[in-house]
């Protein structure tokens, strides 16, 4: 049975529609938006199929989220869909200097032979998970983009915006390219697609009762629905007419996805693990050589894995991939951290000893997995491999993804046992490199003046090119205060004080009896949502991994940070979690403004991400909500408000 498709049929109408426009010789953009297991890659694999069918050449290429490929991955993968022989680095290397012009001129060459190619056969162009894309890799998408118009190309973006990397920069590009086109940002599933899909799943009609629970408890999410059924499928509660007596989805996508990992041999589960480390995508004969294993015995492991829908074939030449990257990231998460460095440690020697003389292309892999390793005692080989990789982008003219290995370099070298002389050769090295990255049009002086303005039961948003009137809502009004006060830290509690009609900005009112805080203690929900338990079961990941990496360096100030903030954080998850693994309550008043707060600001940022992308953008890298709420914007680029 092939993959169920429900509940996108108007989205992919308009796909539809758009491709028509570019066979017509008006290229379009569609770029698709939504947070992770929402359905954007299925909607473009769909698509795809039914462009296909019509004789439509549809060549797709793909971001790598572990964060290990080179400059330009996901277009070197597309133009070798068309041709071969087109070898992206050979042509930049042809270009006389190192320079913005000479990327110009590269860039110029890519346009061209689309529009040569378009016109011998129509084509649609995917890139998937853009949020993972590299710099150089969103500015060629732009500046495509902004020609397609006379080259009849159809492109679709695939990018999960609460996944972007938050740095100025990349979500300043990544919102460009979304002004070029149209942006669909895709939400869950109505209850009766959630009743389609679980029909398509399990081959029988659901109970009402348990499309109703599966629907509140998923939010629509297909992947979670898909997740939660297969798990369910083996105990039969899914048909139980009455869901009280078993039936019941557990908090988060993640807890789904261990209790299926749980169902799985020892044996295969280690492969899976070793897997991860590798990559979302990985080649049995490297999982091989660091599980030690025979490649035929990992075959039939893996089978079963397929079996299981956890995997999937590539290609018959032994190349897998997880069929989700949340099933492989919840994989990676529940590695120690030194269990972690190990794998990378070992995969970058497998990788070592498969790379031939002279060949540069696993440059980025081995400089990934060696920079992972650092704290295992390999940092010289940390060091050397994110030089070689650096220069080799360079060399592509990717001055972004340069500049972003020579500050891994430095950090490496930062912690110790290097001469200084390393330190001040890699800095010399990065200040030429971002020399050139600086002049890119992605990366404006300042931002602003921007417009964040009530008027009466509207707001005007402005940012960029972008504006927008959004009906009023609390969120806004918090947004408002917390881009009224940069770089300030505010209580939620004065927020619900401050943020009435007519009050967002001015000075702090004093605490009034809000009619939020009269609510009963149970009212208010969790102390700590699926979400934010997980977000502190990560946080407390990340500083175990730098409690070791500080050990490991002998730097006791830091390890004493690490641990301190550790300390906090488990007490901080132990006050909202039970006996039993219960949900404790939000009974203060600050708990009961701390939830309130982020459900309505994430509500608020939702419709900002649909108006306005560009903003959408900016706010999701420069917002944090929690008991103490900021907005914090990168003072390497002003941004300017009239609030």
């Amino acid at each position: 049975m092939g993959k169920p498709f429900v509940g996108r049929e108007r989205e992919l109408d308009q796909l539809l529609a758009g491709l028509d426009d570019a066979r017509a010789g008006d290229g379009r953009l569609f770029v698709l938006g939504g947070e992770s297991g929402i359905g954007k890659t299925r909607l473009a694999e769909e698509f795809s199929r039914i462009a296909a069918e019509r004789g439509v050449s549809v060549i797709w290429g793909r971001c790598w989220e572990a964060g290990k490929a080179p400059a330009y991955w996901p277009w070197k993968q597309a133009l070798a869909q068309i041709d071969a022989d087109f070898d992206l680095e050979a042509k930049s290397h042809r270009l006389e200097d190192r320079n913005e012009e000479s990327r110009f001129q590269l860039f110029e060459i890519v346009a061209n032979f689309l529009r040569k190619s378009a016109a011998e056969q129509p084509i649609a162009l995917v890139l998937d998970d853009l949020h993972a894309a590299d710099e150089s890799s969103l500015l060629l998408m732009h500046f495509l983009a902004r020609g397609l118009a006379s080259a009849g190309i159809f492109m679709i973006g695939t990018y999960n915006p609460d996944e972007a990397r938050v740095t100025p920069t990349h979500s300043h590009l990544l919102a460009r390219v979304t002004q070029e086109g149209t942006r669909l940002f895709l939400e869950g599933l109505d209850k009766d697609a959630v009743a389609a899909l679980l029909e398509n799943l399990t081959g029988y009609k659901p109970p009402q009762s348990v499309v109703d629970t599966m629907h509140e408890a998923t939010e629509g999410n297909p992947f979670y629905v898909q997740e939660a059924t297969r798990l369910y499928m083996t105990k039969g509660d899914l048909r139980r007419p009455d869901y009280s007596v078993g039936f019941r989805v557990p908090e988060g996508v993640k807890d789904v996805v261990t209790r299926r990992f749980d169902a799985l041999s020892d044996e295969l589960r280690e492969a899976l693990s070793i897997a991860c480390v590798i990559g979302r995508h990985f080649d049995v004969s490297l999982l091989a050589e660091v599980c030690g294993k025979e490649a035929d015995r990992l075959r039939d492991l893996l089978g079963q894995s397929v079996r299981a829908g956890i995997v999937e074939e590539a290609s018959s030449l032994g190349n897998y991939t997880f069929t989700h990257v949340l099933l492989r990231e919840t994989l990676y998460e529940d590695l120690t951290p030194s269990h972690r460095m190990r794998l990378h440690h070992e995969t970058a020697q497998a990788l070592e000893g498969l790379q031939r003389e002279g060949d540069e292309a696993l440059l980025g892999e081995l400089a990934h997995h060696w920079f992972k390793a650092a704290q295992a005692g390999d940092a010289y080989k940390a060091v050397s491999y994110a030089v070689r990789a650096a220069e080799r982008a360079r060399s592509l003219l990717a001055f972004e993804e340069s500049a972003r290995l020579y500050r891994r370099a430095l950090k490496v070298v930062g912690q110790g046992g290097f001469d200084r002389s390393m330190a001040v050769g890699l800095e010399s090295a990065l200040a030429s490199v971002e020399s050139e990255a600086v002049s890119s049009p992605s990366e404006p002086a300042s931002i602003g003046p921007n417009v964040f303005v009530k008027e009466a039961d509207f707001w005007t948003v402005e940012f960029g090119r972008e504006r927008a009137h959004l009906r009023n809502t609390k969120g806004l009004g918090y947004l408002a205060r917390l881009l009224a006060n940069p770089g300030r830290e505010l209580h939620a509690l004065d927020l619900l004080h401050t943020v009435r009609e007519g009050t967002t900005g001015g000075a702090m009112e004093q605490p009034g009896a809000e009619d939020e805080l009269r609510i009963g203690p149970d009212d208010a929900g969790p102390l700590l949502d699926a979400t934010a338990k997980a977000a502190y079961r990560r946080r407390l990941r990340d500083l175990q991994e730098e409690l070791e990496e500080a050990e490991s360096f002998n730097d006791p100030e830091r390890a004493t940070r690490a641990t301190k903030e550790m300390d906090a954080l488990t007490q901080q998850l132990a006050a909202g979690i039970g006996l039993g693994g219960r949900d404790r309550k939000a009974a203060s008043q600050a708990e009961r403004a701390r939830v309130s707060v982020q459900k309505t600001v994430k509500e608020a940022l939702r419709k900002i991400d649909e108006a306005t992308p560009a903003l959408g953008a900016h706010l999701r890298s420069t917002v944090r909500t929690g008991t103490f709420c900021s907005y914090t914007p990168d003072p390497r680029v002003p941004t300017e408000w009239k609030l």
